[in-house]
């Protein structure tokens, strides 16, 4: 099985108490441009570190789901 790291949830994780007492702009320029001292390992850890999950399951096992997928169709 497939593993999908999520980089910009990973952002957002690492630097959530920065962005937390930032306005919409400033926070929005922020994430244009990330700090060049950014830390490569804790980025990585803090994209690990995320669990993308609705009702129990898993962002991987929402995609593979086929009734999800007929259902998605259906609707369109």
């Amino acid at each position: 099985m497939l593993t999908y790291r999520y980089p910009s949830t990973g952002i957002l994780h690492l630097y959530q108490d920065e962005l937390k007492d930032m306005d919409f702009i400033a926070a929005a320029q922020f994430l244009t441009k990330l700090p060049e001292d950014l830390d490569p390992e804790a980025l990585f850890r803090s994209i690990s570190s995320v669990s993308m999950t609705l009702d129990g399951m898993s962002f991987e096992e929402l995609v593979s789901c086929s009734s999800l997928d007929e259902d998605v169709s259906a609707r369109l």
